[in-house]
């Protein structure tokens, strides 16, 4: 394996497991902050912070392969965890701006400490999901640019569907997840 993808690889588990460290602490003071505010946020930011831990931990390397559902393994294809990585990106910033709206309403400076400092894991959160959105996104549009047939079906002279008529073929097509998510292989 080339230097630079193992760095992106270790770069890659250390930004996973970081969604995954993230939720103990964000779900413990966001219950906290709820209890003593009767706040509904940031307490229900944890639903964000639960789905990124779970995202992490089912394409971890170590546990992909013990994930069974009725038998047969579990996989998701690089499309599906860019589709999440954004959604729950999306979720992590629209928790975080109603708590950030919600939580300076009462001027107890303990209150608003504690509920700042819940906000803190889901600001994590986001960071992470959207370098991972950015960079699949940059994947995709270097491909789109770098491939023939994708420029020439952009620009209207071809099919630009790798000479399938009108089918639609993703571009994820054929590789395997694992290399796309270490970095082995771009989209």
């Amino acid at each position: 394996m080339p230097p630079s993808a193992q760095n992106t690889s270790n770069y890659t588990l250390a930004l996973r497991n970081a969604t995954i460290v993230a939720f103990p602490p964000g779900f413990l003071l966001g219950l906290i902050h709820g209890i003593i505010s009767n706040d509904l946020f940031p307490a229900l930011s944890s639903v964000p912070l639960f789905g990124s831990a779970v995202l992490a931990l089912a394409i971890h390397p170590t546990l992909r392969s013990k994930l069974t559902y009725g038998g047969s393994p579990i996989t998701l294809s690089p499309t599906n965890v860019l589709a999440l990585d954004f959604l729950l990106g999306f979720f992590h910033l629209l928790f975080l701006i109603l708590a950030w709206v919600n939580v300076p309403q009462s001027w107890d400076g303990g209150r608003v400490m504690l509920g700042t400092y819940a906000t803190v894991p889901g600001f994590i959160c986001v960071a992470v999901h959207g370098w991972f959105v950015a960079r699949d996104v940059g994947r995709v549009v270097q491909h789109s640019r770098q491939c023939e047939e994708c420029a020439a079906g952009m620009a209207g002279h071809g099919e630009g569907r790798h000479g399938r008529g009108g089918e639609y073929t993703p571009l994820t097509v054929g590789e395997d997840y694992e290399e796309v998510e270490e970095g082995r292989v771009g989209v």
